[in-house]
Order: structure tokens, then C-alpha cells, then sequence
């Protein structure tokens, strides 16, 4: 996992967890970054095929992943 830094569209994220009793994402699925609102909703397509927005502010919890971990 990376150390923590800003998010930007683009980037590769690895879901760690959420409060949305009704997602379906399990600790580890990685996703690509594909949009952030003005209210810092961190939009994600996730491998699994789900696309859930991720709220930091409400105790969604995501890493950014680094590129060397890809490989």
C-alpha cells in the first residue's frame, strides 16, 4: 500500500472498506479513480464491476495503490 497522499483521477485505489450496508466491494478489490465531485466523492470503477463512490468524509476507506505494485 502506498503512504497516504491526495487522490487524483487516474489513479489505482484498493478498497479497504465502507459504510454502505448494501455494497457488495470486499476488502481488497482494486479499482481505477474516474472522477472526484466538489464534494470530494471519490468515484471508482472497481474490477468487480461495481461503481461505488467512495465518501472519505463518511468512513469510506480506500489506499492508493503504487504503480511498482502493479507490476
Amino acid at each position: 500500500m502506498s503512504k497516504k497522499r491526495d487522490v487524483a483521477v487516474g489513479d489505482r485505489v484498493v478498497f479497504v472498506s465502507s459504510t454502505d450496508p448494501y455494497t457488495r466491494l470486499v476488502r481488497g478489490v482494486r479499482g481505477n479513480v474516474v472522477g472526484i465531485d466538489c464534494t470530494g466523492t471519490v468515484f471508482v470503477d472497481w474490477e468487480d464491476g461495481s461503481s461505488l463512490g467512495m465518501v472519505t468524509a463518511a468512513g469510506d476507506v480506500f489506499q492508493v495503490v503504487d504503480d511498482e505494485e502493479n507490476r
